[in-house]
């Protein structure tokens, strides 16, 4: 049960994996997932080594003209620290309630991994407000205590649909030191809303 008193209603399992729907107490379902365990084994992305970009300097807008030309010359990357004080070390109240390698070996949780996509995509282009649809992640390892991290993106697709403009990009996070891969997350959002 989450801190919204919402429940999973586990949906079966599908394939290789399992899928769910939430749905808070009384309310309509407001998320799915799917979790599926790849039948080949597949191998990491390789870091491009992207340019670092500055965390405190503004964003561009996210206007189309912008997202094209992000797009077509790359976007920057940015670093992030995993430990077990960051703002984002539990995904429920207590601590003790997450999984054990999160909550005892303090490996970085999936709220954190799939937080950089984001804090990635806000970092290279300004949009407010903005709604995240969809992510795909596949892991490649656990994220240990202490560890740096840098993600670079690069945005896949453009389009609009009824008069939203979406993007796809594909985050893909590395050791700073070792270059490792541990994920590969591809985010899709509306980056500018109808109307606005």
């Amino acid at each position: 049960q989450t801190e919204d008193q919402a429940r999973s209603q586990h949906q079966g399992q599908v394939d290789q994996g399992y899928s769910a729907l939430l749905v808070p107490n009384g309310e309509a379902p407001c998320a799915t997932a799917e979790i599926h365990i790849a039948g080949t084994r597949t191998d990491p992305p390789r870091r491009r080594e992207d340019e670092l970009g500055d965390p405190n300097a503004p964003s561009v807008p996210a206007t189309r003209s912008n997202m094209v030309a992000l797009r077509e010359s790359g976007c920057k990357a940015f670093t992030y620290r995993w430990n077990a004080d960051h703002e984002m070390s539990t995904y429920l109240r207590e601590k003790s309630g997450m999984a054990p390698p999160y909550s005892m070996d303090e490996y970085a949780n999936p709220s954190f991994v799939l937080g950089i996509s984001n804090w990635v995509l806000a970092a290279n282009a300004y949009m407010n407000p903005w709604v995240h649809m969809e992510t795909k992640s596949q892991n490649y390892a656990p994220i240990p205590p202490g560890t740096k991290v840098v993600g670079e993106m690069e945005i896949k697709n453009l389009f609009d649909k009824k008069d939203h403009e979406f993007v796809d990009v594909l985050v893909n996070i590395f050791d700073v030191e070792s270059n490792r891969c541990y994920s590969s997350i591809e985010l899709r959002a509306i980056y500018k809303l109808r109307g606005l």
